[in-house]
């Protein structure tokens, strides 16, 4: 059994070439760098922003919105960004190399590292329910609300996800592609602050999740706290990204839908090393000691236990861009050797 680590991908190196090269060296399956301290254009909730119509990314205020208020002819604005989706024109929904350079030194550097056969490499969008609840119009309500905005988002992040493919396509041959929807307001499912669906939730995340099944790579969801992980068993998705090291417990209250999940081949990348100086308190033994006993809880919950033990990742619990770089590259170091010493 391949015995695989990941990252979630953001890393808080400045350096593009210097954060790619760590993350080949250290992951089984390696991700392209987010940088969010390279630049305001690499956060999450900016980096997927182009092509938008509307969105305004203030760098100078450090801020972000969509502005309605333009006086501009919405309906010929809108009918051109349709068009493009119509006529699928991946390359004007691109992600530029000044929004993300780590995706294109991963490029450069795929085939330097060719010959060490990945079985896997990994990419990663901004989830819709979380960048439309996130931003906001110049009267801060969440852009989520509207019905034309939150469908321009989903589509092109959708877009977005397949451009991502096709040049990790062109760019490697024998490895799989793996694009992972950073989904954190989930864990706001469900709150009297946050009137979210869980129609709405399989509507937008299965729209995405479609477009990158029709590139032929498998997508994933990850949500760094307690969501309903059973909507995201429904949604399609093939793996849920979670934080095992915090919320396992979670996880475990849906035996039936959970074993349908595997069932149908779906992976649980398993968040079981701490994204946080919690890290320099554990060991690598201590954490695959953690991860043996959480997987016999869900074993012993009827969980099946050759597809829990053939079906799953190692990762760290979130993304790691904001810690300091000798902490987070410790975390990702720990995340692979525990990957390594597992035995099951």
């Amino acid at each position: 059994m391949l015995k695989l680590s990941t990252a979630i991908g953001s890393l808080p190196h400045f350096d593009a070439k210097i954060a790619t090269e760590f993350a080949f060296n250290n992951l089984g399956i390696p991700i392209w760098p987010q940088l969010p301290k390279r630049s305001f254009k690499e956060n999450m909730y900016i980096q997927y922003s182009e092509g938008i119509p509307y969105f305004v990314v203030d760098e100078k205020n450090q801020k972000v919105y969509f502005d309605l208020d333009k006086d501009e002819d919405v309906t010929s604005v809108m009918e051109s960004f349709y068009l493009r989706i119509i006529a699928d024109d991946l390359d004007y929904f691109k992600i530029s190399q000044e929004y993300a350079a780590g995706f294109y030194e991963f490029i450069n550097q795929l085939e330097i590292h060719k010959s060490k056969n990945f079985s896997a490499v990994k990419g990663h969008i901004i989830g819709p329910i979380t960048f439309g609840l996130k931003t906001t119009d110049k009267n801060n309500r969440s852009i989520f609300y509207d019905d034309l905005f939150i469908d321009v988002i989903v589509k092109t992040l959708t877009m977005k996800a397949r451009w991502q493919i096709r040049q990790l396509s062109k760019a490697v041959s024998n490895s799989k592609i793996i694009i992972f929807l950073d989904e954190p307001y989930l864990s706001a499912f469900g709150s009297a602050f946050t009137q979210v669906s869980g129609e709405q939730v399989i509507k937008y995340i299965g729209e995405v999740n479609d477009g990158i099944h029709k590139e032929n790579a498998l997508s994933g969801v990850h949500c760094c706290g307690n969501t309903d992980w059973s909507i995201l068993m429904d949604s399609g998705i093939d793996i849920i990204s979670f934080d095992a090291y915090n919320f396992f417990d979670g996880m475990s209250l849906y035996p039936e839908k959970l074993n349908a999940f595997l069932q149908k081949g779906g992976i649980l990348a398993w968040g079981i090393v701490p994204s946080s100086d919690v890290i320099n308190s554990e060991t690598v033994d201590s954490l695959c000691s953690s991860f043996k006993q959480k997987m016999e809880y869900l074993i012993k919950k009827g969980i099946n236990e050759e597809k829990l033990k053939n079906q799953y990742i190692i990762t760290p619990s979130c993304g790691v861009g904001s810690l300091d770089e000798k902490l987070a590259e410790k975390i990702i170091i720990t995340t692979k050797a525990v990957a390594e010493k597992l035995t099951l």
